[in-house]
């Protein structure tokens, strides 16, 4: 019995590593990462209140009164203008609630981040609870 042959894929088909991207131009001011912040820090930043319907998860009806507390881990970046830029789950909850954290906390208003007189984008975890 033979062996089939190997097709190699064209290159345009693999995945680039990560560590493997092109780097900026020359002359090109480089990128600056996110600041990581404590949670408390980045929380504090909040211009809007978490708790008011329109920023806050809704529990399914088939979950309420269960006396059961859903806590999911998220990531959430946010941009220099303060706008939510991106929300990642990072320990998950039930997904009926997880689906709804990127729409509802990517509404998420902020305070900027000034460091030295400029405003800076930054992210944080938070452990997200719903009851």
């Amino acid at each position: 019995m033979t062996n089939p042959p190997q097709i190699t894929p064209p290159l345009e088909c693999l995945p680039v590593p990560r560590g493997d991207a092109d780097p900026a131009p020359p002359g090109a001011p480089a990128a600056l990462e996110p600041a990581s912040l404590p949670a408390e820090q980045g929380h504090a930043l909040l211009a809007i209140d978490p708790q008011a319907d329109p920023y806050r998860v809704d529990v399914p009806g088939i979950c309420v009164g269960l006396g059961v507390q859903y806590v999911a881990k998220v990531q959430v970046c946010v941009s220099p203008a303060g706008k939510v830029a991106d929300v990642k789950v990072v320990e998950p909850s039930i997904p009926l609630i997880d689906e709804q954290l990127p729409i509802v906390l990517g509404r998420w208003i902020f305070h900027p981040l000034v460091v030295d007189g400029e405003p800076m984008s930054f992210c944080y975890q938070l452990n997200y609870r719903v009851m």
